[in-house]
Protein backbone atom coordinates (compact mmCIF):
# COMPACT_ATOMS: atom_id res chain seq x y z
CA UNK A 1 0.00 0.00 0.00
CA UNK A 2 2.93 2.51 0.77
CA UNK A 3 4.70 1.88 -2.46
CA UNK A 4 1.25 2.53 -4.75
CA UNK A 5 0.20 5.16 -2.58
CA UNK A 6 2.91 6.74 -0.76
CA UNK A 7 3.30 10.18 -2.97
CA UNK A 8 3.95 12.31 0.22
CA UNK A 9 7.61 13.02 1.59
CA UNK A 10 6.71 11.86 4.86
CA UNK A 11 5.73 9.01 3.24
CA UNK A 12 8.02 6.18 4.34
CA UNK A 13 8.48 7.44 7.57
CA UNK A 14 5.41 6.20 8.71
CA UNK A 15 7.16 2.33 8.54
CA UNK A 16 8.56 3.54 12.08
CA UNK A 17 8.00 3.12 15.53
CA UNK A 18 5.15 5.14 17.28
CA UNK A 19 2.88 4.88 14.77
CA UNK A 20 -1.12 3.37 14.43
CA UNK A 21 -2.62 2.62 11.82
CA UNK A 22 -5.94 3.15 11.09
CA UNK A 23 -7.63 1.06 8.05
CA UNK A 24 -10.23 2.61 5.94
CA UNK A 25 -11.44 -0.91 3.51
CA UNK A 26 -8.80 -3.21 2.51
CA UNK A 27 -6.63 -0.41 0.48
CA UNK A 28 -6.74 2.58 2.48
CA UNK A 29 -4.14 3.29 5.56
CA UNK A 30 -3.57 6.34 7.82
CA UNK A 31 -0.72 6.36 9.57
CA UNK A 32 -0.96 8.65 13.02
CA UNK A 33 -0.18 8.95 16.84
CA UNK A 34 -2.97 9.26 19.79
CA UNK A 35 -1.76 12.01 21.36
CA UNK A 36 -4.37 12.28 24.04
CA UNK A 37 -6.76 14.35 23.08
CA UNK A 38 -6.02 14.23 19.02
CA UNK A 39 -5.32 11.84 16.70
CA UNK A 40 -2.53 13.34 14.48
CA UNK A 41 -1.66 11.68 10.87
CA UNK A 42 1.48 11.31 9.34
CA UNK A 43 0.76 13.28 5.72
CA UNK A 44 -2.31 12.90 3.62
CA UNK A 45 -3.95 9.04 3.85
CA UNK A 46 -2.04 6.19 1.85
CA UNK A 47 -4.92 5.89 -0.91
CA UNK A 48 -5.75 6.28 -3.81
CA UNK A 49 -6.05 9.98 -5.40
CA UNK A 50 -9.69 10.05 -5.57
CA UNK A 51 -10.66 8.91 -2.22
CA UNK A 52 -8.51 11.06 -0.09
CA UNK A 53 -11.29 13.70 0.76
CA UNK A 54 -13.51 10.13 1.61
CA UNK A 55 -10.38 8.21 3.94
CA UNK A 56 -9.74 11.81 5.45
CA UNK A 57 -13.45 12.66 6.33
CA UNK A 58 -13.79 9.26 7.97
CA UNK A 59 -10.54 9.30 9.88
CA UNK A 60 -12.38 12.67 11.30
CA UNK A 61 -15.48 10.34 11.92
CA UNK A 62 -12.92 7.59 13.61
CA UNK A 63 -11.05 10.34 15.74
CA UNK A 64 -14.64 11.26 16.84
CA UNK A 65 -16.06 8.57 17.99
CA UNK A 66 -12.88 7.84 19.66
CA UNK A 67 -13.33 11.41 22.16
CA UNK A 68 -10.41 12.49 19.52
CA UNK A 69 -9.37 15.60 17.62
CA UNK A 70 -7.97 15.01 14.30
CA UNK A 71 -5.35 17.10 12.07
CA UNK A 72 -2.83 16.12 9.07
CA UNK A 73 0.57 17.25 9.24
CA UNK A 74 2.57 17.65 6.70
CA UNK A 75 0.16 16.96 4.07
CA UNK A 76 1.11 18.52 1.18
CA UNK A 77 -0.63 20.15 -2.15
CA UNK A 78 -2.07 17.43 -4.14
CA UNK A 79 -4.32 16.55 -0.68
CA UNK A 80 -4.86 20.37 -0.29
CA UNK A 81 -6.56 20.58 -3.59
CA UNK A 82 -8.85 18.22 -3.16
CA UNK A 83 -10.15 18.40 0.46
CA UNK A 84 -11.44 22.01 1.84
CA UNK A 85 -10.02 22.05 5.15
CA UNK A 86 -8.26 24.90 7.13
CA UNK A 87 -4.66 24.74 6.75
CA UNK A 88 -1.32 26.81 8.27
CA UNK A 89 1.92 26.41 5.99
CA UNK A 90 4.71 25.80 8.40
CA UNK A 91 7.74 24.77 6.22
CA UNK A 92 9.17 24.33 3.24
CA UNK A 93 11.41 21.41 1.63
CA UNK A 94 14.10 22.10 -0.58
CA UNK A 95 14.59 19.44 -3.79
CA UNK A 96 18.05 18.94 -5.09
CA UNK A 97 18.46 17.66 -8.99
CA UNK A 98 22.09 15.84 -9.27
CA UNK A 99 22.09 16.57 -12.56
CA UNK A 100 22.95 20.74 -12.29
CA UNK A 101 25.56 19.65 -9.66
CA UNK A 102 28.14 20.83 -11.82
CA UNK A 103 26.72 24.13 -12.73
CA UNK A 104 25.64 24.56 -9.19
CA UNK A 105 29.69 24.14 -8.14
CA UNK A 106 30.74 26.73 -10.94
CA UNK A 107 28.70 29.07 -9.89
CA UNK A 108 28.79 29.13 -6.20
CA UNK A 109 32.39 29.98 -4.88
CA UNK A 110 31.88 29.48 -1.54
CA UNK A 111 30.52 25.68 -1.97
CA UNK A 112 34.01 24.75 -4.12
CA UNK A 113 36.16 26.73 -1.17
CA UNK A 114 34.09 24.52 1.87
CA UNK A 115 34.88 21.17 -0.33
CA UNK A 116 38.52 21.96 -0.59
CA UNK A 117 38.83 22.57 2.97
CA UNK A 118 37.16 19.33 2.99
CA UNK A 119 40.08 17.28 1.18
CA UNK A 120 42.53 19.34 3.00
CA UNK A 121 41.41 18.21 6.86
CA UNK A 122 40.92 14.87 5.38
CA UNK A 123 36.94 14.16 5.19
CA UNK A 124 36.43 11.15 2.33
CA UNK A 125 32.84 10.93 2.07
CA UNK A 126 31.40 7.28 0.49
CA UNK A 127 28.25 5.56 0.45
CA UNK A 128 27.96 2.31 2.21
CA UNK A 129 26.09 -0.50 1.76
CA UNK A 130 23.37 -1.55 4.79
CA UNK A 131 25.23 -4.61 5.22
CA UNK A 132 27.82 -2.19 6.67
CA UNK A 133 25.64 -1.07 9.09
CA UNK A 134 23.60 -4.29 9.98
CA UNK A 135 26.08 -5.12 12.91
CA UNK A 136 25.12 -3.20 15.71
CA UNK A 137 28.72 -3.70 17.22
CA UNK A 138 30.49 -2.93 14.25
CA UNK A 139 32.75 0.01 14.71
CA UNK A 140 31.39 1.78 11.42
CA UNK A 141 27.55 1.45 13.28
CA UNK A 142 28.62 2.23 16.44
CA UNK A 143 30.17 5.33 15.33
CA UNK A 144 27.74 6.67 13.48
CA UNK A 145 25.53 6.02 16.34
CA UNK A 146 27.85 8.29 18.42
CA UNK A 147 27.57 10.81 16.28
CA UNK A 148 23.69 11.08 15.82
CA UNK A 149 23.78 11.31 19.95
CA UNK A 150 26.34 14.34 19.63
CA UNK A 151 24.09 15.93 16.96
CA UNK A 152 20.42 15.05 18.35
CA UNK A 153 22.40 16.61 22.09
CA UNK A 154 23.61 19.37 20.67
CA UNK A 155 19.72 20.74 19.06
CA UNK A 156 17.46 20.46 21.74
CA UNK A 157 13.87 20.70 21.05
CA UNK A 158 10.09 20.54 22.29
CA UNK A 159 9.08 16.54 21.97
CA UNK A 160 6.93 16.17 19.43
CA UNK A 161 6.85 12.15 19.18
CA UNK A 162 7.14 11.64 15.24
CA UNK A 163 8.50 11.94 12.25
CA UNK A 164 11.84 13.59 13.62
CA UNK A 165 13.32 10.30 15.58
CA UNK A 166 16.34 9.24 14.58
CA UNK A 167 16.19 5.51 13.56
CA UNK A 168 18.11 5.45 10.15
CA UNK A 169 18.75 1.74 10.42
CA UNK A 170 14.92 0.17 10.20
CA UNK A 171 14.11 -0.90 6.59
CA UNK A 172 17.86 -0.25 5.50
CA UNK A 173 17.54 -2.24 2.65
CA UNK A 174 15.15 0.73 0.95
CA UNK A 175 17.52 2.77 2.28
CA UNK A 176 20.90 4.74 0.45
CA UNK A 177 23.27 5.50 2.93
CA UNK A 178 26.49 8.39 2.89
CA UNK A 179 28.83 8.44 5.58
CA UNK A 180 31.76 10.71 5.85
CA UNK A 181 35.37 9.79 7.47
CA UNK A 182 38.12 12.19 8.58
CA UNK A 183 41.30 10.07 10.41
CA UNK A 184 39.37 7.18 11.16
CA UNK A 185 36.49 8.97 12.49
CA UNK A 186 32.77 9.29 11.39
CA UNK A 187 31.96 12.86 11.38
CA UNK A 188 29.10 12.55 8.72
CA UNK A 189 26.20 10.80 7.93
CA UNK A 190 22.99 10.93 5.83
CA UNK A 191 20.20 8.54 5.16
CA UNK A 192 18.16 8.61 2.23
CA UNK A 193 14.63 7.35 2.06
CA UNK A 194 12.71 6.31 -1.08
CA UNK A 195 10.48 9.78 -1.94
CA UNK A 196 7.35 10.54 -4.18
CA UNK A 197 7.91 10.95 -8.14
CA UNK A 198 11.10 8.65 -8.02
CA UNK A 199 13.39 11.04 -5.52
CA UNK A 200 15.41 10.29 -2.39
CA UNK A 201 14.60 12.27 0.18
CA UNK A 202 16.96 12.98 3.28
CA UNK A 203 15.68 12.36 6.30
CA UNK A 204 18.26 11.91 8.55
CA UNK A 205 21.97 13.86 8.42
CA UNK A 206 24.28 14.87 11.19
CA UNK A 207 27.78 16.43 10.94
CA UNK A 208 30.64 16.20 13.72
CA UNK A 209 32.76 19.59 14.48
CA UNK A 210 32.91 20.93 11.35
CA UNK A 211 29.53 21.27 9.70
CA UNK A 212 30.26 23.16 6.59
CA UNK A 213 32.90 21.29 5.20
CA UNK A 214 31.78 17.60 5.76
CA UNK A 215 28.06 18.89 4.80
CA UNK A 216 29.99 19.79 1.40
CA UNK A 217 31.57 16.28 1.00
CA UNK A 218 29.02 14.16 2.60
CA UNK A 219 26.22 16.02 -0.24
CA UNK A 220 28.62 15.67 -2.87
CA UNK A 221 28.58 12.06 -2.40
CA UNK A 222 25.02 11.44 -1.95
CA UNK A 223 24.44 13.45 -5.38
CA UNK A 224 27.24 10.68 -6.91
CA UNK A 225 25.12 7.55 -5.46
CA UNK A 226 21.81 9.22 -6.71
CA UNK A 227 20.59 7.00 -9.21
CA UNK A 228 19.88 7.56 -13.08
CA UNK A 229 16.97 10.23 -12.93
CA UNK A 230 16.53 10.02 -9.59
CA UNK A 231 16.26 13.54 -7.75
CA UNK A 232 17.65 14.21 -3.79
CA UNK A 233 15.11 15.81 -1.79
CA UNK A 234 16.42 17.05 1.22
CA UNK A 235 14.37 17.94 3.80
CA UNK A 236 15.85 19.15 6.68
CA UNK A 237 15.62 16.80 9.73
CA UNK A 238 14.88 18.53 12.29
CA UNK A 239 12.56 21.09 10.44
CA UNK A 240 9.12 21.72 9.62
CA UNK A 241 8.36 19.56 5.73
CA UNK A 242 6.59 21.76 3.18
CA UNK A 243 2.66 21.65 4.68
CA UNK A 244 0.23 23.65 2.82
CA UNK A 245 -2.19 20.99 2.71
CA UNK A 246 -5.15 20.63 4.59
CA UNK A 247 -6.76 23.38 2.08
CA UNK A 248 -7.61 24.18 -1.11
CA UNK A 249 -8.01 27.58 0.46
CA UNK A 250 -4.50 27.64 1.72
CA UNK A 251 -1.53 28.43 0.70
CA UNK A 252 0.00 26.00 -1.81
CA UNK A 253 3.31 24.32 -2.54
CA UNK A 254 3.18 24.15 -6.83
CA UNK A 255 5.95 27.04 -7.04
CA UNK A 256 9.53 27.36 -6.31
CA UNK A 257 12.73 29.45 -5.87
CA UNK A 258 16.25 28.44 -6.19
CA UNK A 259 18.29 28.74 -3.35
CA UNK A 260 21.88 29.50 -2.92
CA UNK A 261 22.74 26.08 -2.80
CA UNK A 262 21.26 24.89 -5.53
CA UNK A 263 18.10 23.74 -4.32
CA UNK A 264 14.76 24.95 -4.75
CA UNK A 265 12.03 25.11 -2.09
CA UNK A 266 8.48 24.49 -3.05
CA UNK A 267 6.26 27.12 -1.28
Amino acid sequence: MLKRYGWNATSFQTLESDFRYWFHGDDACVAYVDTGSAWVAAGAPLAAAERLAEVAQAFVEAAAAAGRRACLFGAEARFSEQVPWSAMLIGEQPVWDPARWGAVLRSSRKLREQLRRARAKGVVARPVSPGELEDAESPLRRGVERLMARWAFSRPMAPMGFLVQLEPFSFAGERRYVVAEAGGAVVGFLAAVPGPRSTWCTRRAATGSSPSTTRSRRSRAAVSCASGSRRCCAGRPWSSRCSAGCSSRGPRCSRSRPWRDGSRHPR
